[in-house]
């Protein structure tokens, strides 16, 4: 019994996300929303977005009201149907501090926003995809470093380039003081 009771824990713990049921208010009205705290800047968590969505063809990841959206995206990871996703993005603490919090809210094709009625499968999908929000902004910030990176390599190449073609001016200009100097050396 000592077993099934662990075994039926860890399944539990296993199963836990880090997100959960809230509400935003998108043009106005209170809808149905989930939520997760990422212990990133809000900044970041924003750009890291704009960058995954951008990766995924979309064009533009707007704000108004507060609110940024994303219209007419196909996530595989909630489902193969368009949504238009709402996300309510706020620093949590002090401008200082790194914690954030994401709420989004999604709205079918059907013009319903899931958690409103039907659509259960999507509702349940959802936490598995803001449990991504970590992993997005994580590989955000290797491209970044990796784009960091390779800057330097390119402005390092050009000054190689730079001082290669400084290194080929001397040496010219002291072959040719060399042969001016075994030109005078041969005159006397």
């Amino acid at each position: 019994m000592k077993k099934f009771f662990y075994l039926l824990v860890l399944m539990l713990i296993i199963k836990t996300t880090n997100a959960q049921e809230t509400s935003i208010i998108v043009g106005g009205e209170t809808k149905p929303a989930i939520s997760r705290d990422v212990n990133e800047k809000e900044s970041d968590v924003i750009d890291a977005l704009k960058y995954y969505f951008q990766q995924k063809g979309v064009k533009k990841f707007k704000k108004s009201k507060g609110i940024y959206t994303v219209k007419g995206i196909k996530i595989n990871e909630i489902t193969n149907d368009n949504l238009d996703l709402f996300f309510s993005i706020d620093r949590k603490g002090k401008k200082k501090d790194k914690l954030t919090t994401v709420s989004m809210a999604v709205h079918t094709t059907e013009r319903q926003f899931v958690g409103e009625s039907t659509h259960e499968q999507i509702k349940q999908k959802l936490p598995a995809f803001m449990d991504l929000l970590p992993t997005i902004v994580s590989d955000y910030h290797k491209k970044l470093e990796a784009d960091r990176l390779q800057k330097e390599a390119d402005d390092a190449r050009k000054e190689k380039e730079k001082l290669e073609k400084q290194a080929a001016k001397q040496a010219a200009k002291a072959a040719k003081l060399q042969k001016e100097a075994d030109q005078a050396k041969t005159e006397k």
